[in-house]
């Protein structure tokens, strides 16, 4: 528990846009707790989250809002690759330490088949913007919630 403390600290801790964004401390918690709270094993070695990273967890992890005025900040950040590696960057410079990562295609379908994400399944391309979702070791999430 304490170091899922450490981590959330050192997320909030960000000097980025989201600061200027109105981001409070507690939201930014709120998101990260639930972000790590949420990820379901998919075998004996990792886990991911059933669900893609929303908009809004994007826009609070990077300060970077990717969504326009209309666009609910709920629905599935549809990103770029490189969006979604920055994403993980800043989860993981804060951290400290590389705890997180993007799960491969052939993951993002075993993971479908044992855990049930929820998303578009056909944005699996790297050549378009798609949702993504975001995988941790089980060692690395022993480490964060313990």
């Amino acid at each position: 528990m304490k170091k899922i403390l450490v981590l959330m600290v050192a997320v909030f801790a960000m000097s980025l846009t989201a600061n200027a964004q109105k981001i409070s401390e507690e939201e930014r918690n709120n998101v990260i707790t639930n972000l790590i709270g949420r990820m379901k094993p998919v075998d004996g070695s990792w886990l991911i989250t059933p669900e893609p990273i929303s908009y809004y967890e994007f826009w609070v992890v990077t300060g970077k809002k990717k969504h326009d005025a209309h666009t609910s900040v709920s629905k599935a950040a549809k990103v770029t690759l490189a969006d979604q590696q920055s994403f993980v960057l800043a989860l993981n410079q804060e951290a400290g330490r590389p705890y997180f990562s993007l799960p491969t295609r052939a993951e993002i379908q075993l993971a479908h088949k044992k855990v049930g994400l929820h998303g578009d399944l056909s944005q699996l391309s790297t050549a378009t913007a798609g949702c993504f979702w975001i995988k941790i070791s089980k060692k690395m999430f022993k480490e964060l919630t313990e």
